[in-house]
């Protein structure tokens, strides 16, 4: 296939199976529903005007006092394809990394936040159409219902700031909130395209055509504190692309405090929750 015909495919074809990749449906065990019963994680629904939201948490201790950081964990891309020529009518990731990774987090309060329509019940759907999973996973109407169900939380668990943890497109969609939210303390990505332009770019396949920029906001996301951890070994969000996003917007705000972090071993879904419990008591510990 040759380069001309795979950028005309509007989102199938090749882009189809690296964004089945990237949500990693059958080469791991983080069945989430599994996930959550054996850790007693309850689930809710958080609901906004534009779309529903499925939030995960450990059950909570009787306790008035504030918290003084939460950390919220924020889903990959999931089942957004069901094969190279068509988009999953259902976005539930098979295999939950970020749920993962929310369990096992260590030092502070964490919980997790699905993307937009998963995990939900035909009638607990809002605006659901195929966009809001393929071309505009990160448009206005995703990242605003997304800002306000992590405030919804915020609330609920009575929290100052927040921290927010992305893995994969998780990530880049917690980019866009961080540049939006004044409580956000920290922004922190695992193994995400937070530039999905220069991703798609990378791959030689269509953009996601109707979502927003992330150069929209570099001036209030070089604001935020940020690590952006990434897989020496991984071939759909490659180390270099990180990198390359992190000068590109330390080249205009050289103070931005960002860190990026190199785990040589790892790819794009080893070994993430395996070894998080070390990684997050190591590099989250204390923010």
């Amino acid at each position: 296939m040759n380069s001309i015909l795979r950028r005309s495919l509007p989102l199938f074809g090749l882009i189809s199976t690296l964004l089945a990749s990237i949500a990693c449906t059958t080469t791991s065990p983080y069945d989430p529903e599994k996930l959550a019963r054996q850790h007693q994680w309850q689930r809710e629904i958080i609901a906004t005007e534009q779309l529903n939201f499925m939030a995960f948490s450990a059950p909570e201790k009787p306790s008035k006092a504030r918290e003084k950081n939460l950390f919220i964990y924020l889903e990959g891309d999931g089942q957004a394809w069901a094969s190279r020529h068509s988009a999953s009518s259902n976005p539930t990731p098979v295999n939950a990394i970020g749920l993962g990774l929310a369990i096992q987090h260590q030092g502070g309060k964490a919980v997790y936040l699905s993307r937009p329509c998963q995990f939900l019940a035909p009638s607990q759907l809002k605006n659901c159409d195929i966009k809001r999973w393929t071309s505009g996973r990160y448009s206005e109407q995703v990242i605003a219902a997304t800002h306000l169900a992590l405030l919804q939380l915020k609330q609920k668990h009575n929290a100052d700031k927040l921290i927010l943890v992305g893995y994969s497109g998780g990530g880049t969609l917690a980019a866009f909130v961080a540049a939006r939210e004044k409580s956000v303390s920290q922004l922190i990505t695992v193994a995400a395209p937070v530039d999905h332009k220069a991703w798609t770019n990378l791959h030689q396949v269509s953009s996601l055509s109707d979502s927003l920029s992330i150069h929209d906001y570099n001036a209030a996301l070089a604001q935020v504190p940020q690590i952006h951890f990434s897989g020496g070994r991984d071939n759909i969000v490659p180390k270099q692309l990180i990198e390359q996003w992190v000068t590109q917007l330390k080249r205009n705000f050289p103070q931005a405090p960002i860190t990026t972090v190199t785990l040589e071993d790892f790819d794009h879904h080893c070994c993430w929750v395996e070894k998080w419990p070390e990684i997050s008591k190591q590099y989250l510990h204390g923010l």
